[in-house]
């Protein structure tokens, strides 16, 4: 597959894979004591998120506190498609398989890789979740970026995050332009300052 053009840049490590499990761990803990015992759906947003996923289901699995059953299902949001900024207006691409046996009546907790401007979240996934009636809603993000919010963050309904940044990002699953997503670590996608002088 031929990956789409993308400005000359280099990529520089912001938060290592050790500081991250660090992170990983404590949002786990997290969801293993608010639903301890309970039934849970996930409804993970591919493909970004599905390392997040992946992590916070190994952690929760050595926890005394956890869910007693998780049913997982997934939906895909496209938003950046190619390009390295957000089109302002997310569609939902792929659907959850079964809603109604994983959304209607379940708590319900959303998992998502980075939420910066908030309208994948506040326009597109969680109006689609909400109008299969979940007994509760939340959203678990690995990372959020807040000087990019464009919408009341209270919008959002995250409940467990990891850290905050103000940078572009790759790594942990989440890609430049299709690019890094299997990169370990946080990575801050560096632009090349002769091009942006010349923008």
């Amino acid at each position: 597959m031929k990956l789409p053009d993308i400005a000359p840049h280099y990529l520089e490590l912001r938060i290592p894979e050790s500081e991250m499990d660090l992170h990983f761990d404590r949002i786990a803990h997290e969801i293993g004591v608010d639903y301890d015992s309970l039934n849970m759906s996930w409804i993970t947003l591919y493909e970004g998120a599905t390392y997040f996923r992946d992590q916070l289901l190994s952690k929760l699995m050595t926890l005394d506190q956890r869910p007693t059953s998780i049913t997982h299902d997934s939906m895909a949001v496209e938003s950046y498609g190619s390009e390295t900024k957000s089109n302002h207006n997310p569609k939902i691409t792929r659907f959850p398989s079964n809603p109604v046996e994983t959304i209607y009546k379940k708590d319900v907790l959303v998992i998502e890789d980075m939420a910066d401007t908030g309208f994948c979240l506040a326009k597109c996934v969680l109006p689609y979740v909400l109008t299969y009636e979940p007994e509760s809603l939340w959203v678990a993000v690995m990372l959020t970026n807040n000087d990019r919010c464009e919408v009341p963050r209270g919008d959002l309904r995250i409940k467990y995050r990891g850290p905050n940044v103000n940078f572009y990002v790759a790594g942990d699953g989440l890609d430049a332009a299709k690019r890094y997503r299997k990169k370990v670590g946080i990575y801050e996608v560096v632009w090349e300052k002769s091009l942006l002088r010349s923008a």
